[in-house]
């Protein structure tokens, strides 16, 4: 092992190290939980999207028959 590739190691592990013990679980709970409420309305919208152009698509094959 060369001795970047380990000192490299030891930086990655001291930085993970240091954000893990800074890190709070119930503040990192809640941002998650704030950022799948937003991933959440941005699916409703597209759902909603789909559904808008399924009819669309729909009553144009109707009307074409």
């Amino acid at each position: 092992m060369s001795i970047f590739k380990r000192l490299r190691d030891m930086t990655v592990a001291s930085v993970t190290h240091a954000l893990d013990s800074m890190e709070d679980p119930v503040v990192m709970l809640n941002q998650y939980m704030r950022d799948m409420e937003v991933e959440i309305g941005q699916v409703e919208v597209a759902v909603a999207r789909q559904v808008a152009l399924e009819k669309k698509f729909r009553q144009q094959l109707d009307e074409a028959n």
